[in-house]
C-alpha cells in the first residue's frame, strides 16, 4: 500500500491518493482538519521521515511558492504570515509500505515534490474560486449557478427517459420576519430552513439549491410530477413543523421560538415541461398560482392548477 497526501495551507483541502496491493486505488480531494494531518509541522529542507498522528510512519515534505503566505512564527498551518516570497504553502507525505521500500522514494519526493506540491496548491486555488462561485455563502446550499451547472447531467438523464421533477420552495411571509425581529433573525430562518431542505433532499436521492431571496429549488431525478407532489407535501409538512429559535434582535433579545411555512410549486420532465429548460418556469408558476395564490403553505401542481 502506497498513499501519498498533498495537503495546501492555503485552502485547507488535501489530495489523497492510495495505491493498494491489488492494484486498485482512490483519490479524493478532502477538507480536512489540522488534527488528522500528521506533525510537525517546523520548516525544515528536504525530505525527512516522521510518524503521523495515526501512528504510521512517513516521509515529508514542505513545499513553497514564491510570493505565497508561509507559516508564521507558530510554526502551524493556521499561524500563516502575508510575507512575500518562499513560504511554506503545502506539505506532500508519502507514507504506506511501499514509501520505503527503496531508497528511490526519497529520490523521487526530492527531485519532484516540489512539483507535485505546487502542481495540487494551484489545482486546490482553482477548485476554491470555483466552490466560492457556485456556493451561497449564508446558506451552504449550491446556488442558481451550481443549478444551471447541473442542468447540463439532469439533462443527459432526461434524455434517457428518466424524468425530472423541480420544486419551487418560497419561504412564506418571510418579509415581517425582518421586519419584526431584524435581519439576522432573517438570516438564522434561512439557514434553518436550508438545512431542512438540504437533509430531506438527500434522504430520497435529491438536491438541493438557493436560487435567492427566500426561494429554493430542489430536483429529483426519477420522479414524476405525481410522484414529486407527494414528496413535496411530505416536505411542506416538515418544515412547518420545525421551529427555529433566535433571539429578539430588535428587541431585548429574548428568545424566540418561530414557525414559519412554505408554498411549494412542482413541475416535472416530460410531464408537465417539453423542454427540462422549462422546469423553473413551470415551477416558479405552480408555486405562485397554486400555493401562494390559493392560501400559502400549500403545494402546486403545474398540470393542475396552471396548464388544466
Amino acid at each position: 500500500r502506497l498513499v501519498v497526501r498533498v495537503y495546501s495551507t492555503g485552502t485547507r483541502q488535501q489530495a489523497y491518493l492510495e495505491v493498494r496491493e491489488d492494484g486498485t486505488h482512490e483519490f479524493s480531494l478532502r477538507s480536512e482538519p489540522l488534527a488528522a494531518l500528521p506533525s510537525p509541522w517546523e520548516k525544515e529542507e528536504g525530505v525527512r521521515p516522521i510518524t503521523t498522528l495515526e501512528g504510521e510512519e512517513a516521509l515529508f515534505l514542505p513545499f513553497t511558492g514564491a510570493g505565497r503566505s508561509g507559516l508564521g512564527k507558530g510554526g502551524s498551518p493556521s499561524d500563516v504570515s502575508d510575507e512575500a516570497g518562499g513560504g511554506v504553502y503545502g506539505y506532500v507525505f508519502l507514507y504506506g509500505a511501499r514509501a520505503f521500500s527503496t531508497a528511490g522514494t526519497e529520490l523521487f519526493l526530492s527531485l519532484f515534490g516540489q512539483d507535485l506540491g505546487n502542481s495540487f496548491s494551484f489545482a486546490f486555488a482553482y477548485y476554491d474560486i470555483v466552490k466560492r462561485q457556485n456556493e451561497d455563502p449564508l446558506t451552504g446550499l449550491p446556488n442558481y449557478r451550481a443549478l444551471d451547472r447541473d442542468f447540463t447531467a439532469f439533462r443527459a438523464l432526461g434524455e434517457r427517459g428518466m424524468p425530472i421533477a423541480l420544486l419551487m420552495v418560497d419561504i412564506d411571509r418571510f418579509k415581517p420576519v425582518n421586519d419584526t425581529f431584524g435581519h439576522l433573525a432573517g438570516d438564522i430562518v434561512l439557514r434553518k430552513i436550508a438545512q431542512v431542505l438540504k437533509e430531506f433532499a438527500e434522504r430520497r436521492g435529491g438536491y438541493a439549491y438557493r436560487y435567492g431571496g427566500e426561494e429554493f429549488v430542489l430536483v429529483f431525478p426519477g420522479y414524476t410530477e405525481a410522484e414529486a407532489a407527494l414528496v413535496a407535501e411530505e416536505l411542506r409538512a416538515e418544515v412547518a413543523a420545525t421551529p427555529v429559535n433566535f433571539p429578539n434582535f430588535l428587541g431585548g433579545g429574548d428568545l424566540v421560538t418561530l414557525h414559519r411555512t412554505v408554498s411549494i410549486g412542482v413541475a416535472a420532465y416530460p410531464d408537465s415541461a417539453e423542454e427540462l429548460e422549462d422546469l423553473v418556469r413551470n415551477g416558479d408558476r405552480a408555486m405562485y398560482f397554486g400555493a401562494k395564490f390559493r392560501g400559502r403553505n400549500r403545494v402546486g401542481r403545474y398540470t393542475l392548477h396552471v396548464s388544466a
